[in-house]
């Protein structure tokens, strides 16, 4: 063979790859997407006042890829914190094809969440926040290591009357 044909070949093979992890990745983000979305109320106290939040889950993995435990970040609504750690709703998410490697001992994954009001009208007002409020996790600024940040999920309400 030439190495022409060799290169288009390999080529080939690497882009399927890669597509099929894009592939297999989409799947379980969307899954992600939907476990959460089913566990997400957003209290009524801040839908009334069109309150945005920004926090975090940092999902703690065993090595057989399971959920060990849930924490939360320092601003995440305190009404929807026993409902977001519980751990069987996210018993469905194939963890290795989310972050595309085997689960190590002590890893954990970081999903940024992000709930804001949706007028319908484009008018969305956001609140600041910064990289150290998204990692607070009980009061205390961890230190980020063996860990994987999936893109932020971001999750429109309505004033419900």
């Amino acid at each position: 063979m030439s190495i022409r044909l060799i290169c288009m070949l390999f080529c080939t093979m690497m882009a399927i790859s890669c597509s099929y992890k894009s592939f297999g990745q989409d799947i379980e983000k969307a899954k992600l997407e939907k476990a959460i979305g089913k566990q997400f109320r957003y209290p009524a106290d801040l839908a009334a006042n069109k309150v945005t939040s920004f926090f975090a889950l940092r999902i703690f993995l065993s090595s057989e890829g399971k959920v060990d435990s849930i924490q939360t970040s320092r601003f995440t609504p305190k009404k929807m914190i026993t409902e977001l750690t519980k751990k069987s709703y996210l018993s469905g998410i194939n963890w290795e094809n989310l972050i595309h490697h085997k689960v190590q001992v002590g890893e954990s994954i970081i999903i940024p969440l992000v709930a804001y009001y949706d007028s319908g009208q484009n008018e969305q007002t956001f609140y600041e926040y910064t990289l150290t409020d998204i990692i607070n996790f009980n009061g205390v600024n961890d230190v980020i290591s063996n860990c994987a940040i999936v893109p932020t999920i971001a999750i429109p309400y309505n004033v419900y009357k």
